[in-house]
């Protein structure tokens, strides 16, 4: 029922965005250590630990809920 909904163009779940958004962010700063504060939206958590895991796991980052 919802395709019918839909009009010509792209679609991208909001998983990929954020993903994208917060890679172009690690590629563009370069930091060395990252803090991330969030609420509890799963999206953006997810987001967090794929693009970021080899930080996280190195504890070069850190995510406060």
């Amino acid at each position: 029922m919802r395709r019918k909904n839909y009009i010509d163009g792209l679609h991208v779940k909001l998983g990929y965005t954020v993903t994208a958004h917060l890679w172009l962010l690690r590629q563009m700063l370069q930091s060395q250590k990252w803090r991330f504060v969030s609420d509890e939206d799963e999206t953006i958590m997810n987001a967090f630990y794929r693009v970021f895991n080899v930080e996280f796991v190195s504890t070069r980052a850190h995510h406060f809920l």
